[in-house]
């Protein structure tokens, strides 16, 4: 009886902390979670590039990218956990109209490709493209978080794959993301 007890209470106390976070995972309580926004070192020979007006730039030299993104808007690192992601951002207006806008997951090679296999066993259509120099995969899915989504993947030294996934709904502002993004590797 006593087990029981423990094991319900146990039990009831694992779903109110997993209740909690997933309610409280958004929620900002300070400032949101970012890296600075570009940090350069110029050389005499080459200035780095300024972004348009309203616009920053965000830099990762770990994973070399880096792409301009609209002043309103935040970064949020990690956007979410994940046990096969070596790297994840979201990128969406501060005002959090439109969470979760665009996301970029970096992961590594095979769980990609592996992806890929099933997603064309269900049908979808994947299309080999350039992406700002580089050769990039892409598919439109019609389900996700934010509904219907475009859907980049980019492979980084034979060694892992940078996502890029923008809502629909934030074309204007993810074809804007997009064309500036460049790769640094």
């Amino acid at each position: 009886m006593k087990r029981t007890v423990f094991f319900a209470m146990a039990l009831f106390i694992a779903v109110c902390i997993g209740a909690g976070w997933w309610f409280l995972r958004d929620v900002e309580f300070a400032s949101p979670v970012s890296e600075p926004p570009l940090k350069t070192t110029e050389s005499p020979t080459e200035a780095a590039p300024v972004p348009p007006a309203g616009y920053q730039t965000y830099r990762n030299e770990e994973f070399g990218f880096e792409f301009n993104y609209p002043n309103d808007w935040i970064i949020r690192i990690p956007a979410f956990y994940s046990a096969v992601s070596l790297f994840n951002m979201a990128i969406e207006p501060r005002d959090n109209s439109s969470p979760e806008a665009v996301f970029i997951n970096i992961t590594p090679k095979q769980w990609i490709e592996d992806a890929h296999t099933k997603m064309r066993d269900r049908g979808a259509v994947i299309t080999e493209i350039e992406l700002n120099g580089k050769v990039a995969l892409t598919t439109d899915t019609n389900e996700g978080i934010g509904g219907a989504a475009r859907n980049y993947y980019v492979l980084i030294d034979n060694s892992f794959w940078i996502h890029i996934s923008g809502q629909m709904r934030q074309q204007e502002v993810f074809e804007k993301i997009l064309s500036s993004l460049a790769f640094l590797k």
